[in-house]
């Protein structure tokens, strides 16, 4: 079980981000927030304030840890530029969506579990990048097909 002091580190960290994730711009309580450590605590990182950053569920889940750290202090060190040629899980998904596809479809696709697929899933639908091709329900639940918008 988590100390008080851990809960109060956790709660300054969340005020000090606004209540913001520090990856991907979402705002509680639209998403679940957690508290990320910006040097894992394996590789020596610690629990002091300074070492922890606000980050939503699929961000924290899904990350590498050093490109998301590297497009952070991007946003926030003015001129800073970083190149990669990673690309980024939206992106993967546009790709794979050639034909429609399901979310299962999608995380084999893309290797991410299909929890994060479907937060990615719903923040597309939010801007319009894709659209429900077809939808039925089964025994196993519903069924969702996918597909992107500009086709």
């Amino acid at each position: 079980m988590a100390s008080p002091h851990w809960y109060r580190l956790r709660y300054e960290a969340l005020a000090r981000d606004n209540f913001q994730c520090q990856y991907c711009g979402q705002f509680a309580p639209n998403v679940r927030l957690e508290i990320d450590h910006i040097i894992p605590v394996v590789e020596g990182g610690t629990d002091d304030l300074e070492n922890l950053k606000t980050s939503c569920y699929a961000c924290n889940r899904g990350k590498n840890s050093l490109w998301l750290h590297l497009q952070w202090k991007a946003r926030v060190t003015p001129g800073l530029e970083v190149r990669s040629a990673k690309v980024t899980i939206a992106e993967q998904i546009l790709e794979a969506l050639n034909q429609p596809r399901s979310a299962r479809e999608l995380a084999t696709v893309t290797g991410r579990t299909i929890g994060t697929i479907r937060v990615i899933i719903s923040r597309m639908l939010k801007l319009g990048q894709i659209e429900c091709a077809s939808q039925s329900t089964t025994g196993a639940g519903r069924f969702a097909l996918w597909r992107r918008l500009d086709q």
